[in-house]
């Protein structure tokens, strides 16, 4: 795989960049590279508040303009996604895509008996991302939703 591998200690952040292929949102466009920024330095996001998330994702993404990665795409992980790709999408000059409609989409696909289990961040489960998407998919899809504090160390 074609990967590039740097890190910002400004920001303490991990970020690679990789063939779209083996994102989680590669139905999008398989052409294009896209950009999964790991937060060391700020982990986990998800007790933080909403504007913080759209904070730290918007820093991201100045960090991403100025290594020139206007063809790129961004990426978001799940409390990002949550959180921030409203904002992201309407003020960024690149393309930015979430996680968690696609991961809506699979698992409504995957479903047998159109009950789903999603777990994440405190920010992400209070969000109703999920949810909301997984309704788009299937209104009558049974969610359960739970929390997992720790899940992010």
């Amino acid at each position: 795989m074609n990967t590039r591998e740097r890190t910002d200690r400004r920001l303490g952040l991990r970020y690679r960049w990789a063939p779209l292929s083996c994102a989680p949102c590669a139905s999008s466009c398989l052409t294009k590279r896209f950009f999964i920024s790991g937060d060391t330095a700020r982990v986990p996001y998800g007790g933080k508040s909403a504007a913080t998330v759209e904070r730290y994702s918007l820093e991201i993404t100045e960090m991403l303009l100025a290594e020139d990665c206007k063809n790129d795409r961004r990426c978001l992980q799940n409390t990002a996604s949550a959180l921030a790709l409203p904002r992201l999408e309407s003020t960024t000059p690149i393309p930015v895509t979430g996680v968690i409609r696609p991961g809506a989409q699979a698992a409504v696909a995957a479903t047998r008996n159109g009950h789903i289990g999603v777990i994440g961040t405190r920010a992400t489960i209070k969000s109703g991302a999920y949810e909301r998407a997984l309704r788009t998919f299937d209104p009558t899809a049974r969610i359960t939703a739970r929390a997992c504090p720790l899940f992010v160390p």
